[in-house]
């Protein structure tokens, strides 16, 4: 599967538990290690440091993407005059889908603000939406400085009412390809009001039966609606949160 010359989509996961996405190209192959050169929309030429954790995205359409192919950053080496990566032979790792909720495609702006309120409400948009959670983006990178953890109010309107709601910050990320940060949170708070409107939005959207079920357990913190920080796969579609 892996060839000279391939070029791959790529999510980096640095030692210090950061998250980039790019671009790799495989520029030589010895034995079972590859090199590559990585890099991303921002600077160019990007070397992960030993440790690093890469997994690559094929753009094969034999290829039933159900998992992903991992590889860690064992060393460098000057190929034909530009430093690579050298990474060990690719495994693959099957995905399992860890959420209780399918989301939903869910496109609206929506307003975001810390609880410190040190800063102004944070633009963003909704990418998905689900009955425990919600994904955003943005290219305003105050989202991508949220710590995990962290909890947060946002605001959005919709055809049924005004949604208001408290959300846990599950991950951030920060996609190179597209220039923008994105974060996913889970739903912590929801006034009954508000709860009426996110399953009207969502059985606008398609939901399913089973999933509207699933709402009385909002009250608590619907955790599991994302396995969240660094092993977030959302760029492969999601890689996202994995394109939505």
């Amino acid at each position: 599967m892996f060839k000279v010359g391939d070029s791959f989509k790529v999510k980096v996961e640095f030692p210090n538990g950061n998250v980039g996405f790019g671009r790799a190209n495989i520029l030589a192959k010895e034995g079972a290690r590859f090199f590559v050169v990585v890099r991303n929309a921002r600077e160019g030429k990007e070397h992960p440091p030993v440790g690093s954790v890469i997994y690559l995205v094929g753009n094969y359409q034999e290829n039933v993407f159900n998992g992903l192919w991992s590889a860690k950053v064992v060393g460098e080496k000057i190929i034909d005059g530009s430093t690579a990566s050298e990474i060990s032979n690719p495994k693959f790792t099957p995905i399992q889908q860890r959420r209780k909720a399918t989301r939903k495609s869910f496109v609206c702006p929506v307003s975001l603000e810390r609880e410190e309120k040190e800063q102004g409400a944070i633009k963003t948009s909704s990418r998905n939406i689900s009955f425990s959670g919600i994904a955003l983006e943005s290219e305003d990178k105050a989202l991508q400085k949220l710590l995990v953890g962290e909890c947060v109010n946002i605001s959005f309107k919709t055809k049924f009412g005004q949604i208001e709601a408290k959300c846990r910050t599950v991950r951030t990320d920060y996609n190179w390809l597209a220039n923008r940060a994105d974060a996913g949170f889970e739903f912590v708070e929801l006034e009954p009001k508000q709860k009426d409107l996110l399953e009207n939005l969502l059985n606008s959207l398609g939901a399913d039966e089973e999933e509207t079920a699933d709402k009385g357990n909002m009250s608590s913190g619907l955790a599991g609606w994302m396995k969240g920080g660094k092993t977030d796969t959302k760029f492969v579609k999601k890689t996202s949160n994995s394109e939505n």
